[in-house]
Formats: C-alpha cells, structure tokens, sequence
C-alpha cells in the first residue's frame, strides 16, 4: 500500500506558491487526491492528502522554501479513515460580529451529531460596524430541521438552513 501523507503550508501570498508546491509534489511522485485552498487576506494556506514513497515527507522537509512559508508534513496512520463525506445541509449565518460565534454554531452541530465538512467566516467592515458571514457545510444522518431555528436563538442571528442536492461526477 502506497503511503499517505497530510501536507499543510500557510505563507504569504505570491502568484506560484501553489504551482511551487504542487512542482515539488509531482517531481517527487507524489499523487494529490484531496485538497482545500484558500487566500486569507495577505496569508495564503494550502492543505493536501497525497500519496507517495515512504521518503517524501524527509525530501519535502529538506526542500528550499520561502522563509515565510510554514510547512507541515504528517503521514496518515493506517486504519485512519481519509474518506470523505458528503455535506447535506448548509448554514448561512449573518449579523453583527462578535467573539463566539464560530464556537457556539459549532457546538450546536457537535451536540447533535452533525459533522463539519466545510466552513467559511468573512467579517466585513465598514466604518464602526462589521458585519459576519459564516457558511457551513455538514453532514446529517438525522433530520436537521430547526437546527436554524435553534442557532438562531442561540446566537441571536440570521440563520438559514438549505439541504445540498447530492452531485454525481
């Protein structure tokens, strides 16, 4: 069985540091078979699952890297599940910001027993005001009807929930 590997690598944002990465990747014989990246504000963060040779998190330390790039290479234990799930259900938060926020919606979803596929928080400001926007994805093997509701008197925010149509690809 080909070994596994988590790489995770947050830095400054520059055209080709995806490009650099995944070069370095691929010319190690490394196969890319899950990724997650995105720009947060002036930082760039990348996160893959990728399989190769035994040695590739040795090589991948021993690489030259920008001085401001951190770079994380873990390999997966066998017998740890790498297969994803699909989200069911999406929640669209909005209202003033404040601190808690992320960490209450979660907590929600964690006491009933929904699981966090993706997850997305923007605040924008203008002026004195910032205003929050969290979109989370989840999967629910149980009816999460007034699940929004329920946040919403939590938080004392917009909540919405929609359920996510399957895709076939």
């Amino acid at each position: 069985m080909t070994p596994t590997f988590w790489i995770s690598a947050v830095g400054l944002d520059r055209p080709g540091l995806v490009a650099e990465l995944t070069g370095a990747l691929a010319d190690l014989g490394a196969n890319i078979e899950d990724a997650a990246m995105s720009r947060f504000r002036d930082w760039f963060a990348i996160m893959l699952l990728v399989t190769g040779d035994a040695s590739l998190d040795q090589a991948l330390s021993a690489g030259e890297w920008p001085e401001d790039l951190v770079l994380t290479v873990r390999p997966v234990v066998a017998g740890e599940s790498t297969a994803p799930a699909a989200a069911t259900h999406r929640l669209s938060v909005y209202g003033a910001d404040r601190p808690g926020i992320v960490a209450e919606a979660t907590r929600l979803l964690a006491e009933r027993g929904f699981n966090i596929i993706d997850l997305e928080v923007e605040v924008m400001r203008r002026d004195d005001e910032a205003l929050f926007v969290m979109v989370l994805d989840f999967a629910a093997d149980d009816d999460p009807t007034g699940i929004d509701a329920a946040l919403s008197e939590r938080i004392g925010l917009d909540v919405h929930l929609v359920a996510l149509d399957a895709v076939a690809l």
